[in-house]
């Protein structure tokens, strides 16, 4: 703004302005001088529409952070993303160029290659320090965006009580204080921070004050309270003298549907409602404000950084600088790409967009042609009476892609932690994108809009728990469109959460049983979910203890996914209590590659090196053994298994004060039933005197839960122990009666009571 505070657009005075105040932050204080860089601040904030922001004109005060900064700098009115999908937009805005180019399509299934160059790996090179600080797991470095970053805080931890955030987000107000703590460390270097703000995404559920502030809107009030996070990284670089020679840009990956066009979010059209984002730079020192009509990409983001940094920009790629756009300079007009492959997911055609001015053109099975001046809510689509402006366009578009499409590194298996941390997040289904591009096949977009927002209220209540509300809407779509056997997965994975193991078994093998038809027919693109289909398969049928024919069901989701790191731990674990120990040690060490971080894994491999050094000993078991179950105590103390055979480990090497340790740390770190019971057991039993204490294991077996059922039969053995060992044989010899009935079943559990059996008539306690 002027002096006034008025808008100033961007005639030649405007320009010359620009261009001095820019040339005193790049050129430094005189000629002989070194370059003086910048500081560098990118903010992002997710799933935030432009025209959800008062300096866009929306008519709630939203954004007053922003709103100031764009009194100091440019705000650009028609910025778009190239797909409103957090990782691919991120991707472009990260690399400046597109997802053809960098090959980052989707969510989840993709990482950005080691051979693309990040704009943080760029600045790193030139002496920047770089710090990036994610609001969610979808950001997360495995996804490959912390190319560049000497720091890349993703930490979630757990959700805040009372709030909606899972373990796979965090509020805004945890990143800027992240930021705000990497900031304030001393440092000469010039940097680049990287700040993701993650809360406009569904759900909705801003903090007080802003919730009240904006009852009437929940959208607007998580854009509210961002925007005030904004304000205190702002305000931080003004109080610590940092802001004056600060280069601050405050953009958005992508907007949301808000219902538009059938849309309740984002990802599936590639209408203006997603793909419109805000877009403000506000460099150091400037004294005017710029309103920017031009269409620009947040591709551009890159460019215009390094561009800032008084570096050179690489001619390859997509996005190009902004800045002379802002001082009047040449600036190349070009079109502008997008894209949604969502839509294949569901067997429908891709959306394609190319924009030139205010054209733009959505290629699809049935094209549509908008006039953006004139029809900006899209809704006058004049494909049918342009065709030849359509095609002129969709052959631009055809030339755009043979260009910019290459060959990228970028396709991955998402592991099932991953697809854990973004179900919470409501982005992964259990189909994969198709980029073969074919426009033929499936059905358009718009006729399957209605069953998309089916399919995802269904992903919402499974997620949510809510199996009843998303059998419901399982049904109905049945009842309507019988083909859609993929219903037939979403409802085992409903018996699955419901522990129906036998309804389970029965919708997976509907499915499956439909595979070579749906396969040739396919709406749904369940590449994934037919593995998970086969994993989860497995489990129900190992519940129901048909192992044999589980094994079989996880041999056939390793064959669609060799790396799953769960289902090679499942299938070690059926493999192990099926005595087919080399191949379930195998699978194990396999699936502890993959995900070094599952304490389940662990635990199974202390299992199978134990049953080993009881049957075909290996060098180093032992050893093996022990380090398997203490680092599975160490990443889940309450995994009470796993402290419990540690435990008898020490009792083999003939250590029981140590087990007894062991089994009191673990009481300690969580108590359980079953630790107290296996510790009163050694102190009753126990030949050692100074290990020998029968009062604490009455004490502890009194205070175990009334109904306990946890191995009723090891409950009385104990207490039979027990009594005996405080020399009341009578009630022992009961206790042990009561024993060996409860364990007819296993006939050796049931000799060996009743060899102790004949200690306690003898009036003898029972030694180990």
């Amino acid at each position: 703004m002027g002096p006034k505070g008025e808008c100033t657009s961007i005639g030649k005075t405007g320009a010359r302005l620009i261009l001095w105040a820019l040339g005193t932050v790049v050129l430094g204080a005189s000629c002989s001088e070194p370059p003086q860089r910048p500081n560098l601040l990118l903010i992002s904030i997710d799933t935030c529409r432009a025209d959800r922001l008062s300096c866009y004109g929306f008519e709630l005060p939203t954004s007053p952070n922003i709103d100031a900064l764009a009194a100091q700098g440019a705000l650009f009115e028609e910025a778009q993303s190239p797909v409103p999908i957090t990782l691919p937009a991120h991707a472009s805005m990260l690399t400046g160029d597109l997802p053809p180019t960098h090959g980052v399509r989707d969510n989840g299934d993709y990482r950005l290659g080691e051979e693309q160059s990040t704009l943080a790996e760029r600045l790193a090179v030139e002496g920047y320090r770089t710090g990036a600080f994610v609001g969610a797991y979808v950001m997360n470095s495995s996804f490959g965006l912390d190319q560049g970053f000497e720091v890349y805080d993703e930490e979630f931890g757990s959700p805040t009580p009372g709030t909606s955030h899972s373990r796979a987000d965090r509020r805004a107000e945890v990143v800027t204080e992240r930021a705000l703590e990497w900031l304030a460390e001393t440092d000469s270097r010039p940097f680049f921070g990287f700040v993701h703000f993650y809360d406009p995404h569904v759900p909705y559920a801003a903090p007080e004050p802003f919730r009240g502030d904006f009852a009437e809107d929940a959208y607007a009030a998580e854009i509210a309270y961002t925007d005030a996070q904004v304000g205190r990284l702002v305000n931080a670089l003004g109080e610590r003298g940092l802001l004056e020679n600060t280069w601050v840009i405050v953009t958005s990956d992508h907007g949301d549907g808000l219902g538009e066009h059938g849309e309740a979010t984002h990802s599936f059209f590639t209408y203006q409602s997603t793909l419109r984002v805000p877009l403000v730079v506000r460099p150091p020192n400037l004294t005017v404000s710029l309103r920017i009509r031009e269409p620009v990409s947040i591709a551009d983001l890159t460019p215009t950084l390094l561009d800032a940094a008084g570096l050179d920009v690489p001619d390859k790629l997509a996005g190009q600088s902004l800045i002379p756009l802002m001082t009047g300079e040449r600036w190349n007009s070009r079109p502008l790409y997008a894209e949604s492959l969502t839509p294949t997911k569901f067997g429908c055609s891709p959306l394609l967009v190319l924009r030139q001015g205010s054209d733009k053109l959505i290629l699809t099975r049935r094209s549509e042609l908008y006039d953006l001046s004139s029809d900006p809510e899209e809704r006058n689509n004049l494909a049918a009476l342009q065709p030849e402006r359509t095609k002129e366009l969709r052959d631009s578009l055809t030339a755009l892609l043979a260009e910019r499409s290459q060959s990228a590194q970028s396709q991955r298996d998402s592991s099932a932690a991953d697809q854990d941390r973004l179900q919470q997040l409501g982005y992964v289904s259990d189909a994969e994108v198709d980029e073969a591009l074919r426009f033929d096949d499936g059905e358009d977009p718009k006729d399957f809009i209605e069953l998309f927002e089916t399919t995802t209220e269904i992903y919402t209540h499974l997620r949510t728990k809510r199996f009843d509300l998303a059998r419901r809407l399982c049904e109905s779509i049945l009842a309507r469109r019988p083909e859609l056997v993929e219903m037939q997965y979403y409802l085992g994975e409903i018996a699955l959460g419901e522990g129906q193991w036998s309804l389970a078994a029965e919708h997976y093998a509907e499915f499956l049983s439909a595979q070579d038809s749906f396969s040739r027919n396919a709406n749904f693109r369940l590449g994934r979910g037919r593995a998970n289909c086969h994993a989860n398969y497995g489990l129900v049928l190992a519940e129901l203890g048909r192992m044999g024919e589980a094994i079989a069901q996880y041999q056939a989701a390793l064959a669609l996914r060799p790396d799953n790191a769960s289902v090679l731990n499942n299938l070690g674990f059926a493999l192990l209590i099926t005595d087919h120990l080399p191949a379930a040690i195998r699978r194990l060490e396999r699936s502890r590659e993959l995900e070094p971080n599952t304490p389940s894994v662990h635990l199974n491999l202390g299992h199978a090196y134990t049953r080993r050094l009881a049957t075909d000993a290996q060098p180093g078991d032992m050893r093996a053994a022990t380090n398997a179950y203490a680092r599975a105590l160490e990443l889940a103390p309450e995994l009470h298994a796993a402290a419990i055979a540690l435990a008898r480990l020490r009792l083999a090497q003939e250590r029981e004060p140590e087990a007894i340790e062991q089994l009191e740390t673990a009481r300690k770190n969580a108590p359980s039933p079953a630790i107290d019971m296996e510790l009163a057991w050694l102190l009753s039993t126990s030949p050692i005197e100074q290990v020998f204490n029968p009062t604490r294991a009455k004490e502890l077996l009194e205070s175990l839960p009334k109904g306990e059922t946890i191995a009723p039969h090891r409950i009385q053995d104990t207490w039979a122990a027990t009594h005996a060992a405080l020399g009341n044989f009578k009630a022992a010899q009961d206790h042990a009666t009561r024993a060996i009935e409860l364990s007819k079943a296993s006939p050796t559990i049931s000799e060996a009571i009743k060899a102790r059996l004949q200690l306690y008539k003898s009036e003898q306690r029972f030694l180990r």
